[in-house]
């Protein structure tokens, strides 16, 4: 436990913390609650553990990242991850690998993915792959 917040009908406590020693621009947090992601100016994303903070893996990115998500799927975790490089690309968080790379030649801003399509935002375009 730590610091509470109270507000309305939900009460919810500081569970844990990770310092990521730069400014964080986007978190996602899977449905069932087992991880959660974050990207920002230190060029990498970082999957925790979301029941304990604990780092599981990290990817190193040539640009800052201002987009991050997350899906839970019968085939594993993916990781979805955007920004200031000239790609998306989607990642398996077992095998740490890429499962693919999309060209995203401007900023992309927000990535949304299920697992037969890819939804992502980059400056004035929403671009939708199936």
């Amino acid at each position: 436990g730590g610091q509470a917040l109270d507000s309305g009908s939900m009460a919810m406590e500081l569970e844990w913390q990770v310092d990521a020693h730069d400014f964080v621009y986007a978190v996602a947090l899977t449905d069932d609650m087992q991880y959660v992601a974050f990207g920002g100016t230190a060029k990498v994303a970082v999957v925790v553990s979301a029941s304990s903070g604990m780092k599981i893996f990290e990817v190193q990115s040539s640009g800052v990242l201002w987009a991050v998500n997350l899906l839970v799927t019968p085939k594993g975790a993916k990781l979805a991850i955007g920004g200031e490089i000239p790609i998306i690309k989607v990642i398996d968080i077992a095998t740490e690998s890429d499962e693919l790379q999309l060209p995203a030649p401007d900023t992309t801003n927000d990535i949304a993915f299920t697992e037969a399509s890819l939804c992502f935002g980059d400056g004035p375009a929403t671009k939708m792959y199936g």
